[in-house]
């Protein structure tokens, strides 16, 4: 035959139904990835963030004791919530606005922040300049700090947004009714200041337990880290307490739903 080269053209395209099956084959793995890595990301940012406030409420004692002299074991816990904060947080801190209220902060939304059941009572909330909300809770041991890392934002919830801080001062350990001598084998050493975490028996800050008892509704421990509740139990309490003991990250085990 005829001596010229014949060329092939290939036509390379995929059917209707190879498409369909492959976006299907997309989506699903979409759908089973995309939720775990938003989850990862929140828990990143939520450790994160919880991390940098309690390093800027540190920085701020620092601050005061540099210059008054007086370190936590000497701060007034008797002062009301607002005397408090101005006297020894809000000179040393990035504050933007105070709120007088819970509902000024939240505007009229209050969140349920106790025990994941129990609306929350603060009467006077910093708002500090990376928009976390910083509020106390006196108490005869110490001050419990509320922390709201994202602000109003959601979910508004013990353990997912919402933590505590406890500035306990070691001296008032055994001077509360039913505690002398309970806690004589704990105390040693334990000094005061700021704790991740609220607190436990006789006012023992909940960052100085072990691990598992806050994670263990059966442990004893008064107030732990866990998504069900029960008496006396307040289940986002100790949630700060687990995240710094793991480093400041959460954990698999972590009560994060």
């Amino acid at each position: 035959g005829g001596g010229g080269n014949r060329l092939f053209k290939y036509s390379l395209a995929f059917t209707l139904a190879e498409v369909l099956i492959t976006l299907g084959i997309i989506g699903v793995v979409a759908a089973l990835t995309i939720p775990t890595l938003i989850t990862a990301y929140q828990k990143k940012v939520t450790a994160e963030r919880l991390k940098e406030v309690y390093a800027q409420m540190i920085q701020a004692t620092k601050l005061y004791e540099s210059e008054t002299g007086e370190d936590v074991a000497l701060y007034d816990t008797q002062l009301s919530p607002k005397d408090f904060l101005n006297q020894y947080f809000v000179p040393y801190m990035k504050v933007i606005q105070t709120c007088e209220s819970v509902e000024q902060c939240y505007q009229n939304e209050v969140p349920v922040a106790i025990d994941r059941k129990t609306p929350l009572i603060v009467r006077y909330m910093l708002v500090l300049a990376n928009g976390t909300y910083v509020g106390v809770l006196s108490s005869a041991g110490g001050i419990t700090f509320y922390i709201d890392i994202n602000g109003a934002g959601k979910p508004n919830r013990s353990g997912r947004d919402i933590f505590n801080f406890f500035l306990f001062n070691a001296g008032t350990i055994g001077k509360h009714p039913g505690c002398e001598g309970v806690l004589n084998n704990m105390v040693v050493n334990v000094k005061s200041g700021l704790y991740p975490g609220s607190f436990g028996s006789c006012y023992y800050p909940l960052a100085l337990y072990k691990r598992e008892q806050l994670l263990n509704l059966n442990s004893g421990v008064h107030r732990i880290c866990n998504k069900n509740t029960g008496p006396d139990l307040f289940a986002g309490d100790a949630c700060a307490a687990v995240i710094m003991k793991d480093g400041w990250k959460i954990s698999k085990d972590y009560p994060w739903n």
